[in-house]
């Protein structure tokens, strides 16, 4: 079971998780290691909690901002949410989307509100990408045509 759900909901840069079974739903970044930042994020958290989003909270500094990027990424969380002192002086945040790729800007207090239905929005079925994707990578080796009866 395990099996066919990474085989259907995975590409290139890790799991695919769809949003009602995945163990988080988003995580919240915080790219800097500043008071403010850290407090915004947990204010974003819990406001998350709140509208019933499982969601974590990444204030691991130590490590590279890329690294644990790639990280959540490759577990599949559907959205990331990244926060940092320049998203604070303008009163935003950035979400990335994991099934589509595309980072959406919004501001701090719409944010929390605006998490829950995005991941939901319509997107095509895992089935028709992979399909489409595999036929495009299958190749007859010339050996195998050339046999008699094939």
């Amino acid at each position: 079971m395990v099996g066919g759900l990474i085989m259907s909901h995975g590409d290139d840069h890790g799991l695919r998780l769809p949003p009602a079974v995945a163990p988080v739903q988003a995580v919240v970044l915080a790219v800097r290691d500043d008071e403010r930042t850290l407090t915004a994020a947990s204010d974003l958290l819990a406001a998350l909690a709140a509208a019933g989003v499982r969601a974590r909270l990444d204030t691991r500094t130590d490590q590279g901002f890329g690294r644990r990027t790639t990280e959540w990424e490759l577990k599949g969380v559907p959205l990331r949410i990244e926060i940092g002192p320049r998203d604070l002086e303008h009163g935003q945040v950035t979400i990335a989307r994991r099934d589509t790729r595309e980072k959406i800007v919004l501001s701090r207090e719409f944010a929390a509100a605006t998490v829950p239905g995005l991941p939901t929005a319509p997107r095509k079925p895992p089935r028709s990408r992979g399909a489409g994707g595999r036929a495009d990578r299958i190749r007859t080796h010339p050996v195998a045509a050339a046999r008699p009866g094939k």
